[in-house]
C-alpha cells in the first residue's frame, strides 16, 4: 500500500527529510484501511513516542488492530505491554496468550523473532501458576481475530 510505504520512507529519511510527524500521518492511513503493518507501526510510534507523544494506552489499541489485521510483530509486541503493564494491566495471562500465538504465527525465516519470543515466554511463565497457565492456553485456542 502507498501510504505505508510513504510512513516508511519519512520515518526512515529514504528520499525524503526525516520526519516522524509525517511518517505517522501516513502510517494512520493506511492503518484505517486494515494495513496492519502500519498500524503495528503506529503502535511503535506511541510505544516509543516517536512523531506522536509517547502513549503505552494508544500503543496497545494500536498493537491490538494491527493483531486483528494480521501483525505477528503486534501480537508480540502486545505481549510485552501485558508483561510490564504498560498501557494496560499487568496480567501475566494475557502477556503469555499473546506471545504464544506471535511464536505460532512467525515464519521460519524470523527465526531471531520467533527466538526472542520463545525466551520472553520462559520469562513469563516461570511467575505463573499451572490454573494461570491453563487460561492462556484456553485463551490462545479460542482467539479469533476482530473478537476479543
Amino acid at each position: 500500500m502507498a501510504q505505508y510505504n510513504l510512513g516508511k520512507l519519512y520515518g526512515s529519511g529514504r528520499g525524503v527529510p526525516q520526519d516522524y510527524g509525517q511518517a505517522v500521518a501516513w502510517y494512520r492511513k493506511a492503518a484505517a484501511q486494515d494495513h496492519a503493518l502500519a498500524g503495528a507501526s503506529l503502535g511503535y510510534a506511541y510505544d516509543v513516542g516517536r512523531g506522536v507523544p509517547q502513549d503505552p494506552e494508544q500503543a496497545a489499541n494500536w498493537y491490538r488492530k494491527a493483531a486483528d489485521d494480521g501483525s505477528v510483530d503486534a501480537l508480540y509486541a502486545l505481549g510485552l505491554l501485558y508483561q510490564q503493564g504498560r498501557g494496560v494491566p499487568n496480567d501475566v495471562v494475557q502477556a503469555d496468550r499473546w506471545i504464544v500465538l506471535a511464536i505460532q504465527r512467525y515464519a521460519a525465516s524470523e527465526k531471531g523473532k520467533r527466538e526472542r519470543a520463545v525466551q520472553a515466554r520462559k520469562n513469563i511463565e516461570s511467575r505463573m501458576t499451572p490454573v494461570q497457565i491453563e487460561q492462556a492456553q484456553r485463551l490462545v485456542r479460542e482467539w479469533k481475530p476482530g473478537v476479543q
